[in-house]
């Protein structure tokens, strides 16, 4: 084409002509062309999805059997693993009987006590109520875990706690301790063997589940009020029972208990007529179900006989408790009254109770009697109490109302003054101003060397 362009002779007619001619030629070559090779790529993109389509359908086959292989492999080994722990748990619920029934030769009981059902063959076994009523019962049964365990139901009246993920050792000294509660005098031990349970749990790191109570706590504290709600309760808690007036406090009159638990029977409703943090409950004639009731609305826990070590009420409550004003007297109630007019308490004498041997709070509770009934103590302890900056007044006053004290700024200082003299820190505070030692010289005692206070200059 280029070379007859350049032609002389030829007329730029023809070489037009010649031009268009060439264009279109060359034109449907390449369309030719990219029709060929639009062809070529559709033929080769069919035949890669053709392949790609078989080998999928192959893909599929072979995930099919491979699954169908996996169930098979899955039912053979969990028909295996079935038949072995079965075989498995039958052995050890047979072991744990032999265990069982030695513990209970060891105790010196007969094989199959009253109460005690070993079933030949079963998975549990249980501790039915024995003649008469008794308030605690449990159930022990094998868990569906691995490695196998033991979980101990602990029936209560109106609930029952669970402890999971026991051995055969653990499973054994919870039977031990339910069988051996049943067949004791003790009014209160479904509760020692409740207890006992509880921290074996908490020993070995156990689960605990509590249904019909708000914890483990409430349920103990239930349990303990079922026990005693019998007329012979009054002597069985009387006869442990400590009153005296305190050589160190005149007129302040000490209750002591060996048990914190049973100690707080008898001072629960006198303690909180005086300063409960309610005015629902505080100066109120109450029953121990209407304080239940009265927790439950506000979203607390019943677990008084656990919390409280120690406690300390004027004598007007005192009388107040006497005299029916409270409602009916409690079986523990009554062993307080005798106690306190054997030793020869009066409606103006002040009545502090602790637990046998705990120092620490007998002098708190002593710092509260001191207060009350000595007036000078009472004035030098408030001049000292001022010494504390407003901050530090603010936050044991707000420490104390945490701790469901009532916002009454007399009962509020004077449980400020006995936390110091305890030596115990309120709300970050410490005593820094002498109360530990005005306390002392109070009571005739000599510092010591656990007294850290301030120089008196």
């Amino acid at each position: 084409l280029n070379m007859s362009l350049l032609a002389p002779e030829t007329d730029s007619t023809s070489v037009f002509n010649n031009v268009n001619a060439q264009n279109l030629v060359t034109r449907d070559c390449h369309q030719a062309a990219m029709a060929g090779t639009r062809e070529s790529a559709t033929s080769q993109v069919n035949c890669t999805l053709a392949n790609l389509e078989a080998s999928t359908e192959a893909l599929r086959a072979t995930v099919a059997g491979l699954s169908r292989r996996i169930r098979l492999a899955s039912v053979a080994v969990t028909t295996h693993t079935i038949s072995e722990d079965a075989a498995v748990l039958q052995r050890r619920v047979e072991r744990v009987k032999r265990v069982v029934t030695a513990l209970l030769r060891e105790q010196g009981q007969p094989d199959q006590p009253q109460g005690l059902n070993l079933n030949d063959g079963a998975s549990s076994w249980e501790l039915d109520e024995p003649s008469g009523e008794h308030p605690l019962t449990a159930t022990i049964a094998v868990e569906v875990t691995s490695p196998l365990a033991f979980g101990a139901t602990l029936q209560l009246p109106h609930g029952k706690v669970v402890i999971s993920g026991l051995d055969v050792a653990g499973a054994s000294s919870v039977v031990a301790l339910v069988a051996s509660a049943s067949n004791s005098d003790a009014l209160d031990s479904p509760v020692t063997a409740l207890l006992s349970a509880l921290g074996l749990a908490s020993t070995l790191h156990r689960t605990v589940r509590v249904s019909g109570y708000r914890c483990a706590g409430e349920a103990v504290c239930c349990l303990l009020d079922e026990c005693l709600a019998v007329p012979e309760a009054e002597e069985y808690v009387g006869q442990s029972i400590k009153a005296y007036e305190h050589n160190e406090c005149p007129n302040v009159y000490c209750v002591r208990h060996p048990e914190q638990s049973l100690l707080a029977t008898m001072f629960l409703r006198v303690q909180q007529h005086y300063e409960d943090e309610s005015d629902a409950i505080r100066g109120q004639p109450f029953s121990v179900d209407d304080f239940k009731r009265h927790l439950r609305r506000r979203n607390e826990s019943f677990d008084y006989y656990l919390k409280w070590p120690g406690f300390n009420v004027p004598g007007w409550a005192v009388e107040r408790l006497r005299s029916g004003a409270l409602g009916p007297l409690r079986p523990s109630e009554r062993a307080l009254l005798g106690a306190l007019a054997r030793a020869g308490a009066t409606p103006s004498s002040y009545v502090i109770g602790v637990v046998d041997g705990d120092a620490d709070t007998l002098d708190h509770e002593l710092a509260h009697g001191l207060y009350a009934t000595n007036s000078r103590y009472a004035a030098a302890a408030e001049g000292l109490l001022r010494r504390f900056s407003s901050a530090d007044i603010s936050a044991m006053r707000e420490d104390l109302r945490a701790s469901t004290y009532p916002d009454v700024d007399a009962i509020l200082r004077d449980e400020m003054q006995a936390y110091m003299v305890g030596g115990d820190e309120l709300g970050g505070v410490t005593d820094t101003v002498g109360l530990r030692q005005l306390f002392l010289e109070f009571v005739g005692r000599k510092k010591t060397e656990t007294d850290h206070l301030i120089d008196p200059t």
